[in-house]
């Protein structure tokens, strides 16, 4: 648990992705026959652990009593830690000549992502201690882990209502583990403990460049909402990024793991024999560990969405709102509303309250200011975070698009 927790952090530490979708020039355009688009940012969220409890996992430092209380307060049954980082580059052709009805575009992107998710009783044991459990079971049930380094490339058509593309993903490493059902039981004495684990994991050989790779489809359906306005840019937006296979190579490893064992401690003339294992011969004997190397077919993690974007045009006050759901990635379907001013042609401020994702409730807000041939929009997901040590999660987001007629 620890060293997950330590891994995860030291990674993402210094970068934070802001999880805000107002950003994309396509829904603010309607004169430009060309776009180049930036985007970048990183984000990290936790559903239980503070902002101070964090720091000190990262940097380091005495993690209080007071501390360990008070997040134990904010555990659920089931509690996520996770972050990503990633960078997206593409081109969008909107003169409709292929076909003479549908445009195009082309890309490529990267994405590192990592998440945790573990149960209030591995909490507690880790930061107090099992003594709490005399008599009574650590549950390890569906808890998991995963971390990733994807890289893709994409290219699609699309015309006003819909875009369909196809995306390749040069797989650098992928590992994913998950614990089906399972505890540690802790005898009434304290001197035993009883484990009884079923779960897997799958990690790919991350020494080469490639582990694997991908192939899938984006699909993206949108649909004007004219009644507020006949000339309104209002839509909703309605799609699936990356829905295929991935295909690991040969030296994947798959763990499958079907464990009971008992615990009774290490004997102390095993102390003084240098030639033998500290830990007892019959623990590698019950693991029932079925290891094997070989290329494994599977789906492809990827992500369902749902928003709205826009508003009357000759109103002040737009709202927005959505959901997100992503595959494989230990994240809870995330669930925002929030509402945008627009000051002028130019300046839009905005604010979204998130709940899901990596985190519970997050408050996330947004600037966009658009000229003649570019859009900027910078966004955090976590005001909070800024301003009190109770929050948890903090990302910011930057995004540029160039406007070409």
């Amino acid at each position: 648990m620890r060293i997950f927790l330590s891994y995860l952090f030291i990674f993402y530490s210094s970068i934070f992705y802001g999880q805000i979708l107002n950003d994309d020039a396509l829904y603010y355009t309607d004169t430009s026959k060309h776009i180049l688009s930036f985007k970048t940012g990183a984000y990290y969220g936790a559903s239980q652990l503070s902002r101070d409890f964090v720091n000190v996992l990262v940097n380091g430092g005495e993690i209080s009593s007071e501390m360990k209380d008070r997040n134990i307060l904010r555990a659920d049954k089931l509690n996520r830690l996770g972050g990503e980082l990633y960078a997206n580059f593409s081109y969008y052709n909107l003169d409709l000549k292929i076909f003479n009805q549908f445009g195009y575009y082309l890309g490529l992107k990267t994405h590192f992502s990592s998440a945790l998710k573990y149960t209030d009783d591995i909490y507690e044991s880790v930061f107090y201690g099992n003594s709490l459990f005399k008599g009574d079971t650590i549950s390890l049930s569906r808890t998991g882990f995963h971390s990733r380094e994807y890289h893709s490339a994409f290219f699609g058509l699309f015309k006003e209502n819909i875009k369909f593309g196809l995306v390749y993903t040069s797989i650098s490493s992928e590992m994913n583990s998950y614990i089906h059902n399972g505890g540690i039981y802790t005898s009434q004495s304290g001197a035993e403990l009883t484990s009884n684990v079923l779960g897997q994991m799958i990690n790919t050989n991350n020494n080469k460049f490639q582990s694997g790779f991908g192939l899938g489809i984006d699909l993206e359906v949108r649909s004007k909402i004219t009644f507020l306005d006949s000339s309104s840019n209002a839509m909703f937006v309605a799609g699936v990024s990356s829905f295929g296979l991935q295909f690991l190579g040969q030296n994947t490893n798959t763990i499958v793991f079907d464990t009971s064992y008992t615990y009774r401690g290490i004997q102390v003339s095993s102390l003084n024999d240098f030639s033998s294992t500290l830990l007892p011969s019959d623990i590698f004997d019950s693991l029932s560990l079925q290891n094997t190397s070989s290329s494994i077919t599977s789906v492809l993690p990827f992500e369902l969405y749902i928003h709205k974007v826009g508003g009357k045009l000759n109103s002040k006050i737009h709202s927005t709102f959505g959901l997100r759901y992503r595959s494989a990635s230990n994240y809870a379907t995330l669930f925002y509303f929030g509402g945008e001013y627009l000051f002028n042609s130019n300046i839009v401020v905005g604010s979204i309250a998130t709940y899901g994702g990596y985190s519970k409730f997050q408050l996330g807000s947004y600037f966009r200011w658009r000229s003649s041939s570019a859009i900027i929009a910078i966004s955090t997901n976590n005001i909070l975070a800024f301003v009190s040590k109770n929050s948890s999660g903090m990302g910011i987001n930057f995004s540029i698009s160039y406007l070409m007629k």
